[in-house]
């Protein structure tokens, strides 16, 4: 006769049940679609709607009054060693429902959440911009105006979805997961605030994201520090909720799967993101030594413009008060200066050695002003007073 009787669900052994226990659970309906079985004399593992069959016993069954259940402890036997197991509390069902109480949300479904709320936030960004009239941000690159509205319009979004009684954004909502604090009740709106500043200050220290994955109830940097836990919305019970006793859902998990997207996403871009900025900065910096050349002729330029004030002639160094070119240090070039006054400054850095700019004085009734140009530095390169 079976009277020892096991169900799995979702990785968890349930039991052991009695013939008639399993029967007064089939008849309530509470052996779900999916549920695994197995008793004595079995070589393995089987639906459990298999197995009930076996026994007699169907969804629509009524069996006779259900005896009570020893207080005592029981053993479930391991899935892949019948016979041998653990030690669980008594009370079958009851032990299983609190096990399924304020799971942590898994990572699958968290990332997933993360892209519905960054298309939610990044079409009202724009929406705003174009309806306060600065499509010109979005269409020249980003303004620093532009990056600043999406800052404020992410903040505002998860501090009000997250910190209030919904406790979720719409992602979160549509992946069945909540926000809760420390006491299982919504965060409030400070500290929802401060959460999501963290996540995006961990978010540009990639590495910092990773605590994820290696904390018991899923929570980042951004969690532990508030005291956040983002929980599957089906198992949240706050009437039952204990923070020390929330656990990993094992439903929705993918956590490596998860971490595998996220490297790949995280080089895809991030080499992008090099090949754009390495440039750019090798840009600004050239642009910035040129710069500082084109200050160093200022004395030069003022002593060319009181010449001319005070004389028709060729301009000689004598004139300037200078022996003749001028070395610049560190090789980085040289200037000079012919007798209508045009000032040439040659280039002696890498890449631009033998490349020059020159500044050619204007002279009218007005003063003397100056002109900047150069035939062969890449615009780049230049100041926007040279281009």
């Amino acid at each position: 006769m079976v009277d020892a009787i096991y169900i799995g669900r979702d990785g968890q052994q349930l039991g052991p049940y009695s013939k008639v226990q399993v029967a007064a659970m089939a008849a309530a309906g509470e052996v779900r679609h999916g549920d695994m079985a197995w008793h004595q004399g079995m070589q393995g593992w089987e639906p459990a709607a298999t197995v009930l069959a076996q026994l007699g016993i169907g969804p629509g069954s009524q069996p006779p009054p259900v005896p009570p259940i020893s207080p005592g402890g029981v053993v479930i036997p391991s899935r892949n060693a019948p016979g041998a197991g653990t030690n669980a509390t008594a009370g079958g069902a009851a032990a299983a429902a609190a096990t399924d109480r304020n799971l942590a949300a898994g990572l699958g479904t968290r990332w997933l959440a993360s892209i519905i709320d960054g298309l939610i936030v990044g079409f009202a960004t724009v929406a705003i911009s174009l309806v306060g009239g600065n499509a010109s941000a979005i269409l020249g690159g980003y303004s620093g105006k532009f990056m600043l509205l999406a800052l404020v319009v992410q903040v505002l979004y998860f501090t009000l979805m997250q910190g209030g009684r919904g406790m979720a954004t719409v992602g979160k909502r549509a992946m069945g997961m909540i926000v809760v604090g420390r006491d299982g009740q919504p965060v409030g709106y400070p500290l929802a605030a401060v959460r999501y500043i963290l996540l995006l200050i961990t978010s540009y220290l990639f590495p910092l994201l990773l605590v994820v994955f290696f904390t018991r109830r899923r929570q980042g940097l951004h969690d532990l520090v508030v005291g956040s836990v983002v929980l599957d919305r089906d198992s949240y019970d706050p009437a039952h909720f204990d923070y020390e006793q929330v656990r990993k859902s094992p439903r929705g998990g993918g956590a490596l799967v998860v971490l595998a997207i996220a490297a790949v996403i995280f080089v895809f871009f991030g080499g992008i993101l090099a090949a754009i900025a390495i440039p750019a900065y090798q840009d600004y910096t050239l642009r910035a030594k040129i710069q500082a050349l084109i200050q160093q002729t200022d004395p030069i330029k003022a002593a060319v413009t009181k010449h001319y004030v005070s004389s028709n002639e060729p301009v000689q160094y004598a004139d300037l008060g200078m022996s003749g070119p001028l070395a610049l240090k560190g090789d980085q070039g040289l200037i000079t200066v012919n007798a209508n006054g045009v000032i040439t400054i040659m280039l002696g850095m890498k890449p631009l050695i033998g490349q020059s700019i020159r500044l050619t004085p204007t002279v009218s009734s007005a003063g003397t002003g100056w002109s900047c140009v150069s035939d062969d530095v890449r615009k780049a390169y230049l100041p926007l007073s040279c281009r």
